[in-house]
């Protein structure tokens, strides 16, 4: 089933490219369209049907900074969201350090950097001599390779997290 939702999702961002649709989506919009239902097929209670919400918006993150989505299990956020519009550069160094902060901030490891288009998974309390954005990065996948690596997305979903799966990968 999951499988089929992402095929349904890269189908439909697909069809937007064409049509010169993607400068015209903000990021509540990227959101709301591909990134949450993405993170649905992975498993995760995206539209708050649980008794406690999974996935939450707009968290206060490092100050006054507010994360785009918390992922919780047990109500503990144990994943952030940092979310772009289609049409950003998720490469820009900007991003991942505002993305990586709030993880810091709230000393929560894993934070996700994505405008659907790519995902980028840091970890935020790596322990650094020189600040390296790269060192941080624990996946980076575009969307044309979420089928093919599956297992490799899997890691972002639900199941993974309660076999801790992307500790493992990440060491």
């Amino acid at each position: 089933h999951a499988k089929a939702e992402i095929k349904r999702l890269i189908d439909a961002y697909e069809s937007l490219k064409k049509s010169g649709g993607i400068g015209s989506f903000n990021e509540d919009e990227t959101c709301r369209k591909f990134i949450l239902p993405l993170f649905h097929a992975l498993g995760w209670d995206t539209q708050g049907k649980e008794i406690i919400d999974e996935v939450t918006g707009q968290k206060i993150a490092g100050g006054q900074k507010r994360v785009d989505y918390s992922f919780n299990i047990s109500g503990q956020p144990i994943m952030f969201l940092e979310a772009k519009q289609l049409s950003a550069d998720l490469d820009d160094p900007q991003f991942a350090r505002q993305a990586i902060n709030y993880g810091y901030g709230k000393t929560v490891k894993w934070v996700v950097l994505s405008d659907f288009e790519g995902i980028i998974v840091f970890n935020a309390l790596l322990k650094l001599k020189k600040e390296r954005i790269s060192e941080r990065t624990v996946l980076k996948l575009k969307h044309t390779e979420y089928l093919d690596k599956i297992d490799a997305l899997w890691l972002l979903s639900k199941e993974s997290f309660f076999s801790d799966k992307l500790n493992k990968y990440a060491q």
